[in-house]
């Protein structure tokens, strides 16, 4: 795959002994001043000779000039080290291999960073609050959490962001572009993250797991929000009327009661929803989809949660309890309109 590639530096520069089918001469300023530059004076030279710091400079200097061309995609490198992983991006050669799970890598470092995930070996430590990382990029990604510190700055909207990672992500949100395909359905992603996610639809693999009660999700976010039912914690609040939320996604759906927006619409009837998941359930109501069925007796439902409350029809549960009189219902809608038996003429 050498020869695929295009070395445009000096000719008496250092990698001049490169083989010849992988190179190709890119003249620089020409005439006794090139010459110069090139061979350098034999007086020169012999001052140099002893300063280990001027012959570095030197190096950098000759090195500077170098530009190492890929000819798949026209990127130019100063440095033999970054074009060859470069190279390896297209040819896809991954030489590093894990012992414990035989993943394979194109850099030495991945490989380093990637078998702490097997040891637990955190060795960067945050200076401000102790948190512990396996990789120093997550460490220096960690550190602007405390500085404040948005180094990454979208181009269209001008919004700021701590990783470039998630910059790339966001400018899709504008180019409308999706790169990543599930090979099972094709269904195509701006986010490597969600295919990752999707695919578990496929696979049914749910790799991270409560530590309380021991219920599975597909998805590491899903499992932080799962959690917060353990513990209580709402750490969204509305600015308008202070409610607080498990969820920022439902937080962000909440606000739109506040302001009346409903940015998702029904392609056949136009109506419009605040919540993505509300127009997806309205659609089934078009296309007659009913994918939720009764294990008991068959009947089939276009809501999960109208399938849970049937299915108790079946077991006689009665999870809705009243706080004043301690009565249960099976329903939570049976449970509000009991509660008003309660209120006196005043509280109505």
């Amino acid at each position: 795959m050498a020869s695929d590639y295009d070395l445009i530096g000096d000719a008496g520069s250092d990698g001049g002994h490169e083989d010849d089918g992988a190179l190709e001469q890119h003249p620089q300023d020409g005439g006794q001043e090139a010459a110069k530059d090139r061979c350098g004076s034999g007086d020169q030279e012999d001052s140099d000779r002893g300063k280990p710091g001027v012959r570095a400079q030197k190096r950098r200097r000759q090195s500077a000039k170098k530009t190492y061309k890929c000819r798949e995609c026209g990127k130019q490198y100063s440095f033999k080290d970054s074009f060859d992983y470069h190279v390896k991006t297209h040819t896809g050669e991954k030489t590093f291999q894990c012992n414990v799970c035989n993943k394979r890598f194109i850099l030495k470092s991945t490989l380093d960073s990637h078998v702490r995930t097997h040891s637990g070996e955190k060795p960067y430590e945050c200076d401000v609050c102790n948190m512990r990382f396996s990789r120093k990029g997550s460490l220096s990604d960690h550190i602007r959490t405390h500085t404040g510190e948005r180094p990454f700055e979208c181009d269209v909207c001008k919004r700021r962001f701590l990783l470039k990672s998630t910059l790339d992500s966001h400018v899709r949100t504008h180019t409308g572009e999706k790169p990543f395909q599930c090979n099972v359905c094709n269904k195509r992603f701006s986010q490597k993250s969600t295919l990752d996610s999707h695919v578990r639809t496929h696979t049914g693999e749910k790799p991270y797991e409560c530590d309380v009660c021991n219920m599975r999700f597909r998805r590491k976010g899903a499992l932080s929000d799962h959690i917060r039912t353990h513990t209580g914690e709402k750490p969204f609040q509305c600015n308008v009327c202070n409610k607080r939320f498990i969820q920022k996604s439902t937080l962000i759906c909440h606000v739109r009661t506040h302001i009346g927006e409903k940015p998702y619409e029904c392609d056949v009837c136009n109506m419009r929803f605040s919540r993505k998941d509300a127009l997806s359930r309205h659609i089934r109501t078009h296309k007659g989809e009913r994918p939720f069925e009764c294990d008991v007796c068959k009947r089939r439902f276009i809501l999960k949660t109208t399938l849970d409350s049937h299915v108790r029809t079946h077991t006689g549960e009665k999870p809705h309890g009243c706080d004043i009189c301690k009565q249960c219902f099976g329903h939570k809608s049976n449970l509000s309109r009991h509660k008003k038996t309660h209120c006196t003429a005043a509280d109505l």
